[in-house]
């Protein structure tokens, strides 16, 4: 019997279409959601996936488009289910690969015959498709896994609308901030944790978290260096990201800093991500720095680039960025976007951030774009101990609505000879 996943905002179409294959003895599976349902067929195996054309999340359309850019050969059939009449549908569907597009309201009789047809012609794959993947497997004998970026909790705070979620996903974090801690002249060091919990409008599972351990230390004022474990949760899954960076100050007024990590998981992160890049200081306050990124998801491999222009008051109270996102989809399509920052420090035991950005994010694998707004602040609670506090309020194009309340703290220390 076959495995078949139905993708509808129509919840009584997803009960009826379950019960009535379920009696002919199938195992079906229901997701109210385009973001789930497309999270359910990359990382689980279908044999039938019914999708209808208009959903919250994610249309069909776009799920389509997703899946097609995985490198895979066990992709299950599609079904695009649709309240129109219009023929166009159905050249669009051919256009995509897919067979079979079904009008509402549907015929019992005439789904349970298809889902027989592509039960058997789905068998067939699967055995002829073992007998390649069994000869495969035999000459594997490494594997490459990696994650998403996990950034200092300063730089968390300083962008966090963007660095608490997964882009690129994400804006890349800005070098010149990066290396601002390098100015201390004898080895320090510090650890921080930060959680962040986010409610979500428009899902079946609303609650997402997000964890992140850190260790920082800088040996002396021209470098720092960084490792990081991170916790993810989205859609009852979890992913734990390993990173580490380095930040360098290569001459009085420019630093350049470069950034690894990768998930042994890669359920909702990236399987690896490689970053890089530098900032210059032009004088009068003026910085203009720049980030290159890299990232390996299931879906393929996607490059972004960010130019970005600072300006800093001479009291070193007063920050305001701005930065330009690029980013490139496997098959080359190009998303571009732009986030603003303002960071005030009033006195040396309290700042204060907020922003606004407009950017491209990959969220399951796919890239849409996000409006994001967030405001955050730090302050010292002792000597040597800071907490953060910070809240972010994100709408992601065509699909649901997210608030993030997150919570910080870090303790400092240094190393006397």
């Amino acid at each position: 019997m076959a495995r078949i996943l139905i993708a509808d905002n129509d919840d009584l179409l997803c009960e009826y279409l379950s019960i009535r294959l379920g009696i002919l003895g199938h195992s079906v599976f229901t997701v109210g959601n385009g973001l789930e349902a497309l999270d359910r067929v990359i990382h689980e195996n279908f044999d039938v996936v019914f999708l209808s054309d208009v959903m919250t999340g994610l249309t069909g359309w776009e799920i389509l488009a997703a899946v097609g850019q995985i490198e895979s050969c066990a992709l299950p059939s599609f079904v695009i289910l649709t309240k129109s009449a219009d023929r166009s549908i159905l050249r669009r569907a051919s256009d995509w690969g897919v067979a079979h597009c079904l009008q509402k309201p549907l015929c019992p009789d005439e789904i349970s015959a298809l889902v027989a047809c592509i039960s058997a012609t789905s068998y067939r794959r699967r055995t002829a498709q073992l007998r390649y993947v069994t000869a495969a497997a035999m000459l594997v004998t490494t594997a490459l896994v990696g994650a998403e970026p996990a950034w200092a909790l300063q730089a968390k705070t300083e962008n966090s609308s963007i660095d608490s979620h997964d882009i690129d996903q994400k804006a890349p974090p800005e070098p010149a901030e990066n290396s601002a801690n390098l100015d201390d002249d004898h080895p320090k060091w510090s650890i921080s944790f930060l959680q962040e919990i986010s409610d979500v409008s428009g899902s079946t599972q609303p609650n997402w978290y997000d964890s992140q351990l850190a260790l920082d230390y800088s040996p002396d004022r021209s470098a720092a260096y960084r490792i990081e474990l991170d916790r993810s949760q989205r859609f009852g899954r979890s992913d734990y990201v390993v990173a580490a960076e380095g930040n360098w100050r290569v001459a009085d007024n420019a630093s350049a800093y470069l950034a690894i990590s990768v998930s042994p998981t890669a359920n909702i992160k990236e399987k690896w991500s490689l970053r890089s890049g530098g900032g210059l200081g032009l004088g009068s306050g003026i910085e203009i720095s720049g980030d290159a990124r890299i990232s390996r998801y299931s879906t393929g491999t996607r490059f972004s680039l960010k130019p970005a222009l600072a300006f800093t008051t001479p009291d070193d109270r007063l920050t305001i960025s701005a930065g330009w996102i690029n980013l490139w989809e496997p098959n080359g399509k190009r998303f571009q976007g732009w986030t603003s920052r303002v960071s005030l420090k009033p006195n040396h035991q309290l700042r204060i951030l907020g922003g606004f950005a407009r950017y491209p994010e990959v969220e399951t694998g796919t890239a849409r774009q996000l409006q994001s707004s967030y405001a955050a602040i730090t302050f010292e609670l002792a000597n040597n101990i800071d907490a953060t506090f910070g809240v972010t309020r994100d709408k992601y194009e065509n699909a649901f609505s997210r608030r993030s309340l997150s919570i910080g703290v870090s303790w400092r220390w240094s190393q006397t000879h």
